[in-house]
């Protein structure tokens, strides 16, 4: 019933499929991928295979984040862009006051950021750049309000 729904609504139901068959632990060929792509990073740990460098590579996504940031631009800036990209979202976390902004920021980090973990790539996933670009928005709102406060605390020392 549910893998009809899934179908239905256009979604994968490969998750489904693979709980229904009991083999849902086993990596269905991914450890060969993260294998082969390790070695490729360390082969050219520092300036990477430039974007899609897992697709020429393995013929496939890397289904990993971290494994496709360090092919794409080697080691080095992959740590840095995600520990950028891990920064801007706890920022955008702490700037989401209502609680409205706090479920946008977690669905989009299910679908657009810890998917991306397991599956997909982060080039096909628009979800990551909404989230980033939510993130950013929340960041800046956060900014705009302490600005504000401080300028009413200092109108009010004046006086």
């Amino acid at each position: 019933m549910l893998r009809f729904l899934f179908l239905f609504l256009g979604m994968s139901t490969r998750v489904l499929d693979r709980l229904a068959a009991g083999d849902f632990l086993e990596s269905a060929g991914r450890d060969y991928l993260a294998e082969r792509l390790l070695q490729a990073i360390e082969d050219k740990m520092i300036l990477g295979y430039g974007l899609g460098g897992d697709m020429v590579l393995v013929n496939s996504y890397s289904h990993n984040l971290v494994i496709e940031l360090c092919i794409s631009f080697g080691a080095i800036v992959g740590g840095l862009l995600l520990l950028v990209v891990i920064f801007l979202l706890i920022k955008g976390w702490l700037g989401a006051k209502e609680k409205n902004e706090k479920i946008l920021l977690l669905a989009l980090m299910c679908t657009g950021f810890l998917k991306l973990f397991i599956s997909s790539s982060f080039m096909l996933e628009g979800m990551l750049f909404l989230l980033l670009g939510v993130s950013i928005r929340l960041m800046r709102k956060r900014a705009e309000s302490r600005a504000l406060l401080l300028r009413r605390e200092i109108i009010y020392e004046d006086l």
